[in-house]
């Protein structure tokens, strides 16, 4: 379920990797696709940082304080600049929540019979340890206009723990996932619950590493899909599957592998999108 129409990155990356921008806005320029750039950001990962878009006129402000960047805060954001950005961008103040998530870890989909679904991992509940489970889950329901939200278990081998590596939603109740990197139970926990609201489609490749998972993270704006490349045979394999998935985009590649294997990110977690 994915209708935006702009999309964002952090002006690091311009700076930092000139040549994977210049391939990315290349392909948003082909498509007239509105882009920019986010200003006095720490990191590249504009996804976990920025709000999040519930509704034309709402975004959800979430603090950004990973545990992930507990020895490296000099990465993380603040949120005056987030703010100031979003609003600058938008016109609309972010409505401000105090639950610790983020962005790449709200993975929003439709279910078989159309309702709206946010597919997310449990970490969002170790994340707030100062809430209980059903606090946190009122307060999406709330921000979210009681959309229906899926929890995904949590791999504690994954520290980021977000959905935006492991499901993409593909359209009439369909979501394209990489599952095979999970260990069995995990695997099968995720498979269970998927079901419940989804069919599911797998990435179909010869060979699973500990970077497919960026093929998932794809960029999705207007009629464009950029796919991650990481410069390996199944880079062919993946693109290939996901134009078939994708018939009325036009499904590209931009090798990124650079950026991945040294900060652990792929394209959707270097965007920020949003619909208007």
């Amino acid at each position: 379920m994915n209708t935006s129409n702009e999309v964002y990155f952090s002006s690091l990356l311009k700076t930092d990797y000139p040549k994977v921008y210049r391939a990315i806005v290349d392909v948003l320029d082909r498509h007239s696709i509105k882009h920019g750039l986010l200003e006095s950001t720490r990191d590249y990962w504009c996804r976990d940082y920025m709000p999040v878009q519930s509704g034309f006129h709402d975004y959800i402000q979430f603090v950004y304080h990973p545990d992930y960047l507990k020895k490296e805060r000099q990465y993380e954001t603040d949120s005056t600049t987030v703010f100031d950005n979003a609003q600058a961008l938008t016109g609309i103040a972010p409505t401000s929540s105090h639950l610790i998530a983020d962005g790449g870890n709200f993975t929003f989909c439709r279910s078989r019979e159309g309702k709206p679904v946010i597919v997310m991992t449990e970490k969002i509940f170790a994340e707030n340890p100062s809430c209980s489970r059903e606090e946190v889950i009122s307060e999406l329901r709330v921000l979210f206009h009681q959309t229906d939200i899926l929890f995904l278990p949590w791999d504690r081998l994954d520290k980021c723990g977000h959905t935006d590596g492991i499901l993409h939603y593909i359209g009439d109740g369909q979501v394209l996932t990489n599952l095979n990197v999970y260990s069995k139970q995990i695997t099968n926990q995720m498979r269970e619950r998927l079901r419940s609201k989804f069919e599911i489609v797998d990435l179909k490749i010869s060979d699973f590493h500990k970077y497919s998972w960026a093929y998932i993270n794809m960029l999705e704006v207007g009629d464009v899909i950029i796919v991650s490349g990481l410069g390996l045979p199944t880079d062919q394999e993946a693109l290939n599957q996901i134009q078939d998935l994708f018939p009325n985009h036009d499904v590209c590649q931009v090798n990124i592998f650079e950026i991945v294997k040294k900060w652990g990110g792929a394209i959707n977690c270097l965007s920020w999108t949003i619909r208007r």
